[in-house]
Parts: structure tokens; sequence; C-alpha cells
């Protein structure tokens, strides 16, 4: 399969035989029927898990081919090894042309002025109260009982989150819990630059739009 599209998107178009998909990820790709007519299986499988049998958490479908009377063999594709991680590195198409991530119209994206930059380390696990938890920037999210939105709207955040008070920049030089909130600037580029302290993939989910990888 080829890969050409992510997030709206136009990638550098990738000759696949698996493909990684986090949480929340979308992508488009083209699949050239031009093997021997047969019948083909299709598989979506989780990774990382610890079970024996593994076919209980998998989608199986099978690609038919017109007049095919063959059927799949029965191995089923084995896909991407958990820990290889750089098959999930994408690099956007600056040469397609599509949707477009400036004003402008164009993929020039040194001349776009970046107001801000958040740089998110993922750190390994610290102890708190006694509890293992996985921290940003050296901060575990505490989650507050009052939902951000709802304290927003009422209470203006009072009591309720810190603002402004993340180090978007740097770690702290302890760990600590916090609910924090930061503010962009409207209509600004934001640079978001994530850095991986684990020892295996480190998934993030950026809920909203305006997103695009460009490295």
């Amino acid at each position: 399969m080829l890969l050409v599209e992510t997030e709206g998107s136009y990638t550098n178009k990738l000759l696949l035989e698996s493909l990684d998909v986090h949480v929340g990820q979308s992508y488009s790709v083209l699949v050239t029927t031009d093997q021997s007519v047969a019948d083909y299986y299709m598989v979506a499988s989780p990774k990382m898990i610890a079970q024996t049998n593994q076919r209980t958490n998998m989608a199986i479908g099978v690609l038919h081919y017109d007049n095919s009377t063959t059927p799949p063999n029965d191995f089923l594709p084995e896909g991407l090894d958990p820990f290889d991680v750089g098959s999930s590195m994408l690099q956007s198409s600056l040469t397609a042309g599509a949707a477009r991530h400036n004003p402008q119209g164009s993929f020039n994206m040194h001349n776009v002025t970046i107001s801000q930059y958040f740089h998110l380390h993922g750190g390994p696990a610290a102890k708190l109260d006694g509890v293992l938890l996985y921290t940003v920037n050296n901060v575990s999210y505490l989650a507050p009982d009052t939902p951000l939105t709802l304290a927003d709207y009422a209470l203006n955040g009072s009591g309720v989150y810190s603002l402004h008070k993340f180090p978007v920049s740097h770690d702290l030089p302890f760990a600590v819990k916090g609910a924090n909130v930061i503010s962009g600037i409207h209509k600004a580029y934001v640079e978001i630059f994530f850095v991986n302290g684990h020892q295996g993939i480190d998934s993030w989910h950026l809920d909203g739009f305006g997103f695009f990888t460009v490295g």
C-alpha cells in the first residue's frame, strides 16, 4: 500500500506492507491489486499486549480478487515490531498541491512567524505520594474535581487550575502534581516539540484542529 496523506495533508509517498496507527490518527493509502489472483488477509492488530491468542483482539478482513478460487494462506501478516520507532517517522510533502498550512497558500514554512514554542518532555515515571506517575516536564497531571471547561466558564479557573505556571520550555528540578492550563495566541503559529524520554513508543493525542507534522 502507498501512504499518501495523514490528517488532511499530503505526505512524502511511502510504499509499506504495514502501517503503525496511533490513537486518534488517520491515514489515506492506495492499494494496487497487482498480485496473483487469490484472496489475501488484511489485519488490524493492537501492539504491546501480553496475550497467548492475539487473534481475539484482531480485526481480520479478506481482500478478494474477482474469479479467485484460492483462499488466504493460514498465516496472518505479522505486522511491525512494537519497538520499531522508525516506522512512525513521516514527512509532509512540500510539492503536492492540496490544502495548505498557512494563509499564503504555500508550504513556505520558513516565512511563517512562530509566536510560541512548547517543549514537552515525556520523562520517566516519578514516585509521588507513594505512587509511580508519568510526567511531562516533571509535572504529573492532577485531574481536578471540576472539569476545566466548566471551571473556566463559571469560576474563570480560580482555585481549579493554574494558568501559565506550567514550564513550557524546561523540566522542573523535582516532580510535582498539578492541573495546568497554557493559553495560546489567537491565530498565531505555535511550534510544539515532543521529546520521548522512554525506552518505548510514547503516544500523544492532540485534540482540536490545525495540527501539522513538519518533521
